[in-house]
């Protein structure tokens, strides 16, 4: 029979455990970041139903931290997006944050502005979100608009609904390599940019016609060509 001390442990040291548990798994997941709900490198962003998640990843051999998206229950860990792809966090105090001005922030110890999401923001009631198709975006608090969204900047994995960045002056799409291999890279990550013609990204049937055009043109010139020859010969 248990008296004393060893009582009060064998009946209430399960519980003890369990709610510490409990409230340090509440603490290590969040469901938004707001003005007054940062998010600390000990904490993570979780799409509601757990299908995505957001936090601070040191890549394999390196010392340096991104902040990033990834699946949260496939293996191998694979990540989607990354924000500070060329400037990674080097110390222990930074946190991704709404800052004053209403944008997405992420900040070292010293408050230095490491990235941030840099659209028109009316006020900093705005929330940042993570949704289950693996979207970030950043909502405008009070009317639930979207004011920027991760989709916009794709990282190595092309999820459903996301688009290429593209430069209309220079015909070029952007495309990131993967955070996982970050560390093959002095310069932190490397960016790739695939040269097109405007013509590749047109619509479809904008491209058919030129292709038509070309080729009737080619016929004509060949055809041509060829009468010149029978003429010039007789």
């Amino acid at each position: 029979m248990l008296t004393g001390t060893n009582a009060f442990a064998f009946y209430y040291l399960p519980i003890f455990i369990f709610l510490n548990l409990f409230l340090l798994h509440g603490y290590a997941a969040t469901c938004n970041i707001t003005s007054s709900n940062p998010l600390s490198q000990n904490e993570i962003l979780i799409s509601p139903a757990h299908v995505f998640e957001l936090g601070f990843s040191r890549p394999h051999n390196s010392t340096n931290q991104y902040v990033g998206i990834l699946y949260k229950n496939i293996a191998p860990r694979t990540v989607v997006w990354v924000a500070n792809r060329g400037n990674p966090v080097i110390d222990s105090l930074a946190s991704l944050k709404i800052g004053s001005d209403g944008n997405l922030k992420l900040v070292d110890g010293n408050e230095v502005t490491l990235w941030s999401s840099n659209v028109s923001v009316r006020s900093n009631r705005s929330v940042a979100v993570l949704l289950d198709n693996g979207k970030f975006v950043l909502q405008d608090g009070l009317s639930g608009q979207w004011l920027w969204r991760s989709f916009e900047n794709p990282g190595n994995t092309l999820l459903p609904g996301a688009g290429l960045g593209y430069n209309l002056e220079t015909g070029c799409l952007l495309w990131s390599e993967e955070l996982i291999d970050m560390q093959e890279f002095s310069s932190g990550g490397e960016e790739l940019f695939i040269r097109l013609a405007s013509s590749e990204l047109a619509h479809g049937k904008l491209r058919v016609d030129v292709i038509i055009s070309l080729t009737t043109v080619s016929c004509i010139i060949i055809l041509g060509a060829l009468v010149y020859g029978l003429c010039w010969q007789r």
